[in-house]
């Protein structure tokens, strides 16, 4: 798909994807490195209060990027889950490169795979939006699983603390249904 700069696309998710309590048909893939329901989004300034009181959103790496002619957004369906890839995403001023893939499970499963990433900043996590309450950030890279319900989020920023810097590349976020 060709999104360009601060762009979205609707997409057909190809089964009832349940998340945050309602359950979806289709999804916004947003050019800014995560996922929207019900609306796209050309946000290009993540934030927390974004986060919470947009539209349900996935974020894997919410960050300014951009789709150059080095990037590729693919899609692929299979029978009970959607992949959208990320590959080779530049950061809009750095050029720093980026590459990591959201899937989505017709079970409600999330799954978030990071190659490498060279962005310093941004936010990842997920959230029911819709003015949600703030839980405070999660150290997501140390977690090995996550609830797919409410809001969990990790956001990096561009400062002199190095233990705020993206350290997501290599890894994988699952988030998973919770058990009744």
């Amino acid at each position: 798909m060709s999104l360009g700069d601060d762009r979205y696309e609707k997409i057909p998710i190809g089964f009832a994807f349940p998340y945050q309590g309602e359950i979806w048909r289709d999804v916004f893939v947003n050019a800014n490195g995560n996922l929207t329901f019900g609306t796209g989004s050309t946000d290009w300034t993540e934030s927390v209060p974004d986060l919470l009181n947009g539209p349900a959103r996935i974020a894997a790496l919410w960050d300014d990027l951009i789709q150059d002619e080095d990037s590729v957004i693919k899609v692929t369906h299979k029978k009970n889950s959607v992949t959208i890839e990320y590959n080779n995403m530049g950061e809009f001023w750095t050029g720093d490169r980026n590459t990591f893939s959201i899937t989505l499970y017709q079970s409600g499963k999330v799954e978030i795979v990071y190659g490498d990433c060279q962005s310093d900043d941004g936010l990842a996590g997920i959230s029911q939006g819709n003015s949600a309450a703030d839980p405070g950030p999660t150290d997501l890279s140390a977690a090995e699983e996550l609830s797919v319900s409410g809001t969990a989020y990790e956001i990096f920023t561009l400062d002199s603390n190095p233990d705020n810097d993206f350290d997501l590349s290599n890894k994988n976020l699952r988030f998973s249904v919770p058990e009744l």
